[in-house]
């Protein structure tokens, strides 16, 4: 036997010899406890780790949870979950220490987690998105909740918890931060929901000309969600009453603020009409269209010039002469692709001004596109330590910088990003 060989073996007897001593030392701690201890048939763990002493809580006297502590009998990874384990079975895991124990035949060991309910966060969410929000608005802001699941499943009991908002935008995607106190440490979610403002808009039943006022035999009523807060919206059936067409609207179509004149004195009603179907007299004159010096403010008074001047009567704000003259190039009343997208009964998405020149640009440099309408993409949200990334797929293609629509695969819901990639299109606030 070699010097080496003889080390091993004195290393090993000196290990045996160290193990029996603390068996011994066990054996006696559990003398001291007699009689044996009672094992519960059910018991409550904190973690998902299960070792002998978690079963006896704090009723365990403190010298013996070290020892009982590093014998495992299982994990449960599910918050809510349970493991049964049979008396043999803890006999054997226990070894020379079952003698001390009284067993009962089967042990039901569950673990304490927690749930957060969607009814309780509600009412904290209804109050984020609605806040700063203009008792003047038009229409009603609705909630769509069906993106969060109706049970959050905690990891411990819940002490506190805590929504807040990553996303700046009141309407469309909003992105909200959950963090919870539990009692076996922190837990943190990022989910979406949808939001719109829901408006009983005005929809064109017949074709109404330019100059005519808008009545109900012209105009119907249809419900329309707007996600943008875009300036160029439909407006509602109520706003619309009354009002003198600027421009040519075809059936189907809705009107938006730039298509009508609505005046709040009756005299100014009347020379609209008359200056937009060239009935005005003033403005054959000169052959020169009827604009106001400055911008008007609902409810200003406007005043005629006097009968002896050969200028026009200046009625219009610049921004409205600029759609007459538009109408007059276009006497079909062409739409823009906002407002078709609208009438054929899409929502209004984010951003959708900017999306019609974005795609524009885009057909002009698709040569440059590295990601392009239905590939398979991975969608990025980064908040602060958290990134959550999702498969997508693309509904519009682009190159790197640019904004595009996508789809997350997962619920179905229409998403926009921003593409950094080939392969990868980051959250766009």
């Amino acid at each position: 036997m070699t010097r080496c060989d003889f080390s091993n073996l004195s290393l090993r007897c000196l290990r045996l010899v160290l193990f029996i001593v603390v068996c011994i030392n066990c054996a006696e701690s559990f003398a001291y406890t007699s009689p044996r201890i009672l094992v519960k048939p059910e018991a409550v763990v904190e973690k998902s780790r299960v070792d002998m002493a978690s079963l006896f809580g704090t009723t365990l006297p403190e010298r013996l949870r070290e020892p009982l502590s590093k014998i495992w009998l299982g994990n449960i990874n599910n918050p809510l979950g349970e493991m049964v384990l049979q008396k043999n079975d803890l006999e054997k895991r226990l070894g020379i220490f079952a003698e001390y124990f009284e067993i009962p035949q089967k042990i039901r060991i569950r673990r304490n987690g927690d749930i957060l309910s969607l009814d309780t966060l509600k009412s904290e969410i209804e109050r984020i998105v609605l806040e700063g929000e203009k008792e003047q608005a038009e229409g009603k802001i609705c909630i769509d909740f069906t993106t969060v699941r109706s049970n959050l499943v905690l990891p411990g009991k819940l002490k506190t918890w805590k929504l807040n908002k990553i996303s700046s935008n009141q309407l469309g995607t909003i992105l909200l931060e959950l963090t919870a106190d539990t009692a076996v440490g922190p837990f943190e979610r990022v989910f979406q929901i949808e939001t719109y403002r829901l408006i009983e808009a005005a929809k064109v039943k017949k074709l109404i000309k330019k100059g005519s006022r808008i009545t109900s035999a012209d105009i119907e009523k249809k419900s329309v969600k707007i996600k943008t807060q875009s300036t160029q919206l439909p407006l509602s059936y109520d706003k619309v009453l009354g009002c003198t067409a600027g421009l040519y609207k075809s059936p189907g179509s809705l009107v938006r603020g730039s298509d009508v004149i609505c005046a709040a004195e009756p005299f100014l009603r009347e020379y609209s009409a008359a200056v937009i179907s060239g009935k005005s007299e003033k403005s054959k004159k000169t052959g020169k269209p009827v604009v106001t010096k400055k911008s008007l403010k609902s409810g200003e008074a406007v005043s005629a010039l006097p009968d002896e001047s050969d200028q026009p009567l200046e009625l219009f704000d610049t921004e409205i002469q600029k759609n007459l003259q538009m109408s007059e190039s276009q006497e079909g009343g062409l739409q823009s692709s906002e407002e078709v997208a609208e009438d054929a009964g899409m929502e209004v998405s984010e951003n959708s001004e900017a999306k019609v020149s974005n795609l524009q640009q885009k057909q002009r440099n698709k040569e440059q596109w590295v990601i392009k309408p239905g590939q398979e993409v991975a969608f990025n949200v980064k908040k602060g330590n958290l990134s959550i990334t999702v498969p997508a797929r693309a509904l519009e293609g682009g190159a790197i910088g640019d904004s595009i629509r996508l789809v997350n695969t997962k619920n179905q819901r229409q998403i926009q990003g921003k593409i950094s990639s080939g392969e990868l299109v980051e959250h766009a606030d």
